[in-house]
């Protein structure tokens, strides 16, 4: 699931970043035009206040500063280009195959979502909040082979202030968000069978007083019930 990715490359970057501070003094140095004074108070900042990263929005007590990983939406994007595995309704998956988590007479029927998570900085003053939400996506740009290992494609980050709202967390704190959307194939392992529901491209050629048909291609197909 990418919220588990998300989490999991936010929690090793704040691990990284905690190992190697330099890297803090360097980013905003280099990246945010700070002053190395200015960099220096990110990097004590960070170490004293130290964000945690959760799952949903925060519930009762709180401690912040904190990231909260949030889905705000996914939409399929292409079911009918890459419906049963592009095309090919025959073909398996060999990994899950190879591991004994499906026979080979199984069909993969296979969409692409794309899906917008957002990582929301919580923290309990301005400057904070600006700074962690920059280190958001500084780790997230850096783990981009890591979600691209784990099929998480195209991915992109945008982002923006968010008002006082009690409905997404203490009204007191100040809030920034990071919106992260990538694409992501999603399998369903079917073995149930199929059988044409309809043909197109058919061609009639004439042998005496037999017609033959060649050319027929399936258009569409559906599980044998």
């Amino acid at each position: 699931m990418i919220e588990r990715l998300i989490i999991r490359a936010l929690r090793k970057g704040i691990d990284d970043l905690l190992a190697e501070p330099g890297r803090i003094a360097t980013f905003f140095r280099c990246t945010l035009d700070l002053t190395e004074e200015e960099a220096e108070k990110v990097v004590e900042l960070f170490a004293a206040k130290t964000p945690t990263v959760q799952f949903q929005y925060p519930r009762k007590d709180p401690v912040f500063p904190l990231y909260a990983v949030v889905l705000a939406g996914e939409q399929e994007i292409a079911p009918r280009a890459l419906d049963d595995f592009g095309g090919f309704t025959d073909m398996v998956d060999p990994t899950a195959v190879s591991l004994g988590l499906i026979g080979d007479d199984y069909i993969v029927r296979t969409s692409i979502f794309r899906g917008t998570y957002h990582v929301i900085t919580y923290s309990e003053h301005p400057d904070l909040t600006l700074y962690l939400y920059e280190l958001a996506k500084h780790i997230l740009i850096r783990e981009r082979d890591y979600f691209k290992e784990n099929g998480a494609l195209d991915t992109a980050l945008s982002g923006r202030d968010m008002g006082p709202d009690a409905k997404y967390g203490p009204e007191w704190v100040f809030v920034r968000r990071l919106e992260f959307q990538m694409s992501r194939q999603f399998n369903v392992y079917d073995d149930r069978g199929v059988t044409i529901r309809d043909v197109r491209g058919i061609s009639v050629i004439t042998d005496g007083d037999q017609p033959s048909v060649t050319g027929v291609t399936p258009y569409n197909v559906e599980p044998d019930c």
